[in-house]
């Protein structure tokens, strides 16, 4: 991610995408867990437990049809996949 300041240009694409979405009612950002294996065995968490979790390829359909602003990657360890 960079720290640079946003050009005049970026602002202006940031401003119209975002006065699109709520013009037509779209959605900001989707979070998609990756993965739900952990390699952690807590007491507190069932995350472990979980024997198979969605495929990534199984996400696309979604994402392509709901057509957010961002999508976000989380959960898991994701080096277990």
């Amino acid at each position: 991610m960079s720290s640079r300041p946003l050009s005049v240009r970026e602002m202006i694409y940031g401003g119209i995408s975002l006065a699109r979405y709520l013009a037509t009612g779209g959605l900001f950002n989707i979070n998609l867990e990756v993965t739900k294996r952990c390699n952690a065995r807590c007491d507190f968490c069932d995350y472990w437990k979980e024997p198979r979790g969605i495929e990534l390829d199984d996400y696309v359909p979604v994402i392509k049809h709901l057509k957010p602003l961002s999508v976000s990657l989380t959960g898991g360890e994701p080096l277990l996949r």
